[in-house]
C-alpha cells in the first residue's frame, strides 16, 4: 500500500516585471537549424498519459488526453490469456473503449508480460527495496515464453481483436530490469528481447499495417556502463543486426542518478536523453523517433529510495517544461505516469479526483499546442524560447532551467501583448518586459 499524502495547494502567480528589475537579453526568434524542431507539427499524441481509472470508471466529459499508454490497467498478457487459446478481453475492452472516449489520438498497448503457463521459469515475488532474483509482478511475468509460438499467437490475437482501435504496440515494459525481464541464466537477455521484438513486428505488420511498432522500453540509468555496453545498447544493436525497423524507440527518462529513479532535475533528464540518443545513434538508428513512455519526477514509494514530493507550482513547471522541451529534442511522445497515480512526486490530480496544478498545466498545453505548427526553439543560457502557431496565432513559450526569475525583454518583432502562465492566468505585458522563471509563460496577442 502506497503512502498517499495530498500535496499542499499553493497559488501560482504571474508577475509582470518592473523597469527597475535586472534585465535578461531577449532570446531571438527561433530559427530552423539553430535548434531544429522535432517535427513540423506538434502531434496531440506528444501529450501521452497513464490513467488507472480507465479500467473501471466512466470517462468524464473533461477527461481529454492526447495519447494513452495502456499499462497498469489490469490487462497485460498474463491477465488476459489465462491458457492456450483462452482469452478474457473484458477488462481490455473497457480500457480501450474508455481511452478512445478521451479523444486520444494514439492508444499505445504494452504486449508483455508472460502468463505462468507460457513462461520458461517462475521467480519469487520482489520485496520493497529488493529487486534482484525476483519478479516485480507475480510468477513468470518476467520470463521469455518457453515456446516462441506462444508469443506470436498472443500478438496475433490482440492485434486482430483491436485492429483500428489500438494504434501502437509496445513490446515490453522496462525490459532492462531483471525483475521485469530475464533469461534463465541471466545471459543474452537483450538479444532474447530483440528476437521477441522482431517476431512481434512481423505479426503486427501483417495483421494491422497501420499500427506502429514501438520497442521495449529501457530505463536510462546514468552510469558509464549504459553507454558503453549496457542492456539498452545491446538490445538496439541486436535489433539493427536483425534488420528490425520499428516506428519508434522507447526509453524511460525518470532522471535516474545517484538517488534512484525520479530523484533528479530537468537537467538530469536532459542528460539521460543525451545518453539514450548517443546509444541509438551508435546502433545505426540515428533520426529514429524517441518516445519517453513513462515520465515523472520524485518518489513517494516505499522502495528504499529517498522520498521527494513536489509542491503544486513546481510540479506544474516541471511537467510543462518536460513536454515543451520535446519540441526540439527529438522526443515525439511523453507518457506521464500518471493522471491518478500517487507513487511518484508530481500528481496531476488528488486522491479525491480534484485536478491539481500539474493537471491544469497538462490540459493547458494540450489545448494550446496539439496540432499546432512547431517552429522550433532557441536556447540561451538565460531563457529558452519556443515558437508555435495555431490557426494563424503565434505563441512564444519562454522559460528558464532554474527557479530564479529574470526580467525578460520581449523583442518588438514578436508583436505580443499578453503573458499567460501554464494555469491559464493572463496579464498584459507592460513596457515590453516580463519575469521569466521555471514555470513557462505563453506570450501571445
Amino acid at each position: 500500500m502506497l503512502k498517499r499524502s495530498l500535496i499542499a495547494a499553493a497559488a501560482a502567480g504571474l508577475t509582470v516585471a518592473t523597469a527597475s528589475s535586472a534585465l535578461a537579453a531577449p532570446a531571438p526568434l527561433p530559427k530552423p537549424g539553430a535548434e531544429r524542431a522535432t517535427s513540423s507539427k506538434v502531434p496531440a499524441s506528444l501529450f501521452g498519459m497513464h490513467d488507472h481509472g480507465l479500467t473501471d470508471s466512466a470517462v468524464a466529459a473533461d477527461d481529454r488526453f492526447g495519447g494513452i499508454r495502456i499499462w497498469d490497467n489490469g490487462a497485460t498478457w498474463s491477465q488476459v490469456n489465462s491458457a492456450p487459446g483462452v482469452y478474457d478481453w473484458t477488462t481490455l475492452d473497457t480500457v480501450v473503449s474508455n481511452a478512445r472516449a478521451t479523444g486520444a489520438q494514439d492508444i499505445l498497448y504494452v504486449l508483455g508480460y508472460t502468463p505462468d503457463w507460457a513462461a520458461s521459469f517462475v521467480k519469487p515475488p520482489c520485496s520493497p527495496g529488493s529487486y534482484t532474483n525476483c519478479s516485480y509482478y507475480p510468477g513468470g511475468t518476467g520470463s521469455p515464453p518457453s515456446n516462441p509460438d506462444y508469443w506470436t499467437d498472443w500478438v496475433r490475437a490482440v492485434v486482430t481483436k483491436y485492429k483500428g482501435q489500438i494504434t501502437s504496440y509496445q513490446i515490453w515494459n522496462e525490459a532492462n530490469l531483471t525483475s521485469f525481464f530475464d533469461t534463465a541464466n541471466g545471459e543474452g537477455a537483450p538479444q532474447a528481447m530483440a528476437r521477441l521484438t522482431v517476431a512481434a513486428e512481423r505479426v503486427i505488420r501483417q495483421v494491422d499495417p497501420s499500427a506502429k511498432v514501438i520497442t521495449a522500453s529501457s530505463t536510462v540509468v546514468q552510469k558509464r556502463a549504459f553507454v558503453r555496453n549496457g542492456w539498452f545498447k545491446q538490445y538496439v544493436t541486436e535489433l539493427k543486426r536483425l534488420k528490425s525497423k520499428p516506428d519508434g524507440i522507447a526509453v524511460h527518462l525518470y532522471p535516474w542518478v545517484n538517488k534512484g529513479p525520479g530523484n533528479g532535475t530537468l537537467k538530469d533528464r536532459a542528460n539521460g536523453l543525451a545518453m539514450a540518443q548517443q546509444v541509438v545513434n551508435a546502433a545505426g538508428y540515428k533520426g529514429m523517433p524517441l518516445l519517453d513512455t513513462e515520465m515523472n519526477y520524485g518518489n513517494n514509494r516505499n522502495n528504499g529510495w529517498p522520498k521527494t514530493v513536489f509542491s503544486q507550482p513546481k510540479g506544474a513547471a516541471y511537467l510543462a517544461q518536460t513536454y515543451l522541451e520535446s519540441l526540439h529534442n527529438g522526443v515525439v511522445q511523453v507518457d506521464w505516469y500518471g493522471w491518478d497515480d500517487f507513487g511518484l512526486g508530481i500528481w496531476p490530480t488528488s486522491q479525491s479526483g480534484r485536478v491539481l496544478q500539474p493537471g491544469i498545466a497538462y490540459r493547458k498545453l494540450l489545448e494550446e499546442l496539439a496540432d499546432s505548427k512547431n517552429k522550433g526553439c532557441t536556447i540561451t543560457k538565460s531563457v529558452t524560447n519556443c515558437l508555435t502557431m495555431q490557426q494563424g496565432k503565434r505563441s512564444y513559450w519562454v522559460y528558464r532551467p532554474t527557479a530564479k526569475n529574470v526580467t525578460y525583454t520581449v523583442p518588438a518583432s514578436f508583436k505580443v501583448n499578453e503573458a499567460c502562465d501554464v494555469l491559464g492566468k493572463c496579464k498584459p505585458i507592460r513596457k515590453g518586459r516580463v519575469k521569466v522563471g521555471l514555470s513557462p509563460l505563453q506570450l501571445t496577442k
